[in-house]
C-alpha cells in the first residue's frame, strides 16, 4: 500500500516536471489575436457574411432589365417506306420523296419589369439589411469568442496558481514527513506522528496530481477557442490583477440599447420584417412589364428532285404587359397580416431582451461591487494566513505546537491562497461581463 502511494507521488512530480518544460510564452493579447484569426466558427460566419455581401445586388431584386439570347439549330432527314412515283423527277412530284430539312433560329430579347409595387426597391433594402444582419452575427460571435478566450486565459493562470500553492504545501509536507522520520530514528517522534505526516504528504500528492490535470484541461480549453492545433507548450504568467474599473451604472444601462451587438441585431431583424410587410403590401399593385427584341429564322427543305425550298425571316417585336390578380382567395391579405404579426413579435422579443440585459447589468454591477470588497478581504486574509503559517512553522520546529495544529494552519494557508486567486478571477469575470453586455468587450 505504501508503494502505491509513493508511486503516486513520483507520478505527480513527473507530471509537474512535464509542465515546467514549456517552450512558448503566450500573452493575453496574443491569445485573443489567435482566436480572432483561427477560430473556425468565426471563419464560417465571416464567409457567410461574404455570401450576403455578394447577394446584395440589384440583379437579385428583379429591378434591372434582363437581356437574353436564345438560339437553336436542327438538321433532320426524313425517309418514307413507300417509294416515290416513277415519274417523280419528270413531274417534280415530291410525294413519298425523302428529304432533308435544316432549321436555324436565333433571338435576342429584353425583358424589364417597369413597375411591381416598388418590390425591387424593397428587395434591395432587404438585401442590405440581411448583409448588415450577417455582419452583426459576426460581431456577436467575435465578442463571445473574445469573452470566452479571455476567461479561459485567466482560468489557466488561476489553475496554475492553485497548482503552485499545492506544490508549495506538498513540498513542505514532504519535508515534514522526512523530519518526523529523522525524529523517529532519534527516538523523539512516535510512529503515529510519522504516519500522520506521511498521510498529509500523500494527501497533498493526490491533490497536486488532480490540480495538474485541471491545469492541463484549462490549457486545452483555451487552445480550443484559439483553434490551436500546434503541439506547443505555453508559458503563462504567474499572476494577474483585476483592473478595479469605476463603472457608472447609468452609463452602462444606456449603452445596452446603443452598443450591445445582440440588441443591434434585433433592431436589424425588425427592419427586415418591416421590409417583409412592405413586400406583402406591394403584391396588391399591378405588375407592368416591357418586352422587346429581334429574331431571325432560316428554314431549308431539300427533296433532291426539286430545288431546295429555302425561307428566312427577320422580326422585331416590342410590347407591354399588365398583370393584376383581382382575387387570390385572400392570400395577399393573409401574408400582410402575418408579416405585421411577426414584426410585432420581434418587437416584443427586443423589449424582453432589453429588460433582461438591464437586469443583468444591474445584477452584475452590484456583484462586481461586492466582489471588489471580497477581494480586498481575501488579500488581508491571505496576508494574515501567510504570517500565521510562518509562525506555525517556527513553533512546530521548536515543538511548541502539535502536528494537528500545524496541519490545521497549513490547510488554512492553502484555503487563503486559493481564495485570493478565485477572488481575482471573479473580479475579472464581472469586469468582462459588464464589457460584453455594453458592447465594449473587444475595445
Amino acid at each position: 500500500m505504501i508503494t502505491k502511494k509513493v508511486y503516486l507521488f513520483f507520478l505527480s512530480v513527473f507530471l509537474l516536471h512535464g509542465l515546467v518544460v514549456a517552450q512558448d510564452t503566450l500573452t493575453l493579447e496574443r491569445a485573443v489575436e489567435k482566436t480572432l484569426q483561427q477560430n473556425f466558427s468565426i471563419q464560417i460566419l465571416q464567409n457567410t457574411q461574404e455570401i450576403a455581401r455578394i447577394n446584395n445586388t440589384w440583379a437579385h431584386t428583379g429591378g434591372i432589365p434582363l437581356l437574353r439570347f436564345t438560339g437553336s439549330a436542327t438538321h433532320t432527314f426524313v425517309s418514307f417506306f413507300d417509294d416515290p412515283a416513277e415519274d417523280a423527277l419528270e413531274t417534280k412530284n415530291t410525294t413519298n420523296a425523302d428529304y432533308t430539312q435544316q432549321n436555324l433560329s436565333t433571338q435576342i430579347a429584353l425583358q424589364w419589369t417597369i413597375f411591381d409595387g416598388f418590390s425591387a426597391r424593397i428587395q434591395k433594402e432587404r438585401l442590405e439589411q440581411l448583409e448588415k444582419l450577417s455582419g452583426g452575427n459576426v460581431q456577436v460571435l467575435l465578442e463571445t469568442s473574445v469573452y470566452a478566450t479571455i476567461l479561459a486565459y485567466y482560468s489557466v493562470i488561476v489553475q496554475k496558481q492553485k497548482m503552485q500553492a499545492l506544490s508549495y504545501i506538498h513540498g513542505l509536507s514532504k519535508d515534514r514527513y522526512e523530519y518526523q522520520k529523522s525524529l523517529q530514528e532519534l527516538g523523539v517522534a512516535t510512529t503515529f506522528e510519522v504516519l500522520q505526516a506521511q498521510n498529509a504528504w500523500l494527501q497533498d500528492s493526490a491533490q497536486l496530481v488532480l490540480q495538474i490535470a485541471n491545469y492541463r484541461t484549462a490549457i486545452r480549453d483555451l487552445q480550443y477557442y484559439m483553434a490551436d492545433t500546434d503541439d506547443v507548450s505555453y508559458v503563462f504568467p504567474d499572476s494577474f490583477e483585476p483592473q478595479h474599473i469605476q463603472f457608472n451604472k447609468d452609463e452602462l444601462l444606456r449603452r445596452i440599447s446603443t452598443h450591445n451587438a445582440e440588441v443591434q441585431n434585433k433592431y436589424v431583424q425588425i427592419a427586415i420584417l418591416e421590409q417583409e410587410q412592405k413586400l406583402a403590401r406591394s403584391r396588391f399593385f399591378p405588375t407592368l412589364s416591357f418586352q422587346s427584341g429581334v429574331g431571325y429564322t432560316y428554314n431549308s427543305m431539300d427533296y433532291g428532285i426539286v430545288d431546295p425550298v429555302q425561307t428566312d425571316q427577320q422580326r422585331v417585336f416590342a410590347g407591354l404587359s399588365l398583370q393584376y390578380d383581382i382575387y387570390s382567395g385572400g392570400v395577399r391579405k393573409r401574408a400582410s397580416q402575418i408579416a405585421e404579426i411577426q414584426t410585432y413579435i420581434k418587437t416584443l422579443e427586443l423589449q424582453d431582451m432589453l429588460l433582461r440585459m438591464y437586469h443583468e447589468v444591474e445584477q452584475e454591477y452590484e456583484l462586481y461591487t461586492s466582489r471588489k470588497v471580497f477581494y480586498a478581504v481575501s488579500r488581508e486574509q491571505y496576508a494574515a494566513a501567510t504570517l500565521q503559517y510562518d509562525l506555525a512553522q517556527e513553533r512546530f520546529s521548536l515543538g511548541t505546537i502539535s502536528s494537528f495544529d500545524f496541519r490545521t494552519v497549513q490547510m488554512q494557508y492553502l484555503q487563503a491562497a486559493v481564495q485570493i486567486v478565485e477572488a481575482r478571477y471573479l473580479n475579472i469575470l464581472s469586469e468582462l461581463t459588464l464589457f460584453r453586455l455594453t458592447g465594449d468587450i473587444i475595445k
